[in-house]
C-alpha cells in the first residue's frame, strides 16, 4: 500500500441530488459503450479519499485502498464525477451525535464518503439485467464510497445518465432532488391544485422543489433573497417573496 498523502480541495458547496430508483432502464435506447483503457481493472487497488477520524477537511487523505468487488446485484462503476454535499460534511465533522450513532461513535465505521456517483459501468453482477458494461450511469451507493476511483452501486439505485448532461451535472442532481421529491410527494401528498410554500427556494433542495411542485400542478409561492428572485421565477414559481423585506408567516394565505 502506498503511504497516505494529505488531501486538500476547494470545498465550495455542490448543489443537489435526485432519485433514480425504479427508472425504466429496460426500455432505454442503445447507449454507446464508453471507451475506457483496457488496463483499467488490472489492479486490485484504487485511489480514494479516506477519513479515519472525524474532523475538518484536513483529516482527509488520498490513499491507495482495495478496489471493491462487484456483487451479484451490483455494478462496478468507474467514478467520473461525485459531489460534495452537506450530508458528506456532517458525516465528516461528526459533530451531530445522532450521526455518530449511525456512522460510528468514536470514529467512522466507513472510511470513504460520497453518496452519488456519475460514471461508467465496468462490470455487472450475475443477477443484473438492466445495466450493461459501458453504460454511462448515475447512481447512489448504499453506504457511501463514491469519493474513489471505483464504487459498487446496487443496480436498483442506478439510472442511465441523460445524454444531454455532463457527468458533473448528472452527479449534482440526486441528493437535493430526491429530498425535494420525498418531501412533496411522499410526505406532503402534493396534488394538482394545491398551494405550496417553498422556503429557501434558491437553495440546493428548494430549486428542485419549485420545479417538482409545478410539475405536480401546484401553485407555488417561494421565498428567497431579492437577488435570486428572477432565478426562482424562471424555475416556475408563481409568487416570489423577498424574505428580508417581508415575513411570510404573517400573511393571511395558508
Amino acid at each position: 500500500m502506498a503511504p497516505p498523502t494529505p488531501f486538500s480541495a476547494s470545498w465550495a458547496g455542490t448543489s443537489p441530488d435526485a432519485h433514480y430508483r425504479g427508472a425504466p432502464l429496460a426500455a432505454r435506447k442503445h447507449v454507446r459503450p464508453y471507451e475506457h483503457p483496457p488496463h483499467a481493472l488490472n489492479s486490485d487497488t484504487m485511489q480514494a479519499i479516506v477519513n479515519e477520524h472525524y474532523g475538518s477537511p484536513d483529516v482527509l487523505q488520498l490513499r491507495e485502498v482495495d478496489r471493491p468487488q462487484v456483487t451479484d446485484t451490483g455494478v462496478l462503476v468507474l467514478v467520473l464525477s461525485t459531489p460534495i454535499t452537506s450530508g458528506d460534511m456532517h458525516l465528516l465533522a461528526g459533530t451531530i451525535f445522532a450521526i455518530r450513532l449511525y456512522w460510528g461513535i468514536f470514529k467512522p465505521r466507513r472510511k470513504i464518503l460520497g453518496w452519488t456517483a456519475s460514471g461508467v459501468a465496468l462490470a455487472v453482477g450475475d443477477k443484473v439485467t438492466d445495466v450493461q458494461v459501458g453504460d454511462e450511469i448515475v447512481g447512489e451507493p448504499t453506504n457511501g464510497g463514491a469519493w474513489a476511483e471505483y464504487v459498487v452501486i446496487p443496480a436498483d439505485r442506478i439510472a442511465l445518465k441523460p445524454t444531454a448532461l455532463s457527468h458533473a451535472e448528472a452527479a449534482s442532481i440526486p441528493v437535493g432532488a430526491l429530498t425535494a421529491l420525498q418531501g412533496l410527494r411522499d410526505k406532503g401528498g402534493i396534488q394538482r391544485g394545491h398551494s405550496v410554500l417553498i422556503n429557501g427556494a434558491s437553495g440546493g433542495v428548494g430549486m428542485f422543489a419549485v420545479q417538482l411542485a409545478r410539475h405536480f400542478g401546484a401553485t407555488v409561492t417561494a421565498t428567497c433573497s431579492a437577488a435570486k428572485q428572477d432565478y426562482v421565477r424562471s424555475l416556475g414559481a408563481d409568487e416570489v417573496i423577498d424574505y428580508r423585506a417581508s415575513d411570510f408567516t404573517e400573511r393571511d394565505e395558508r
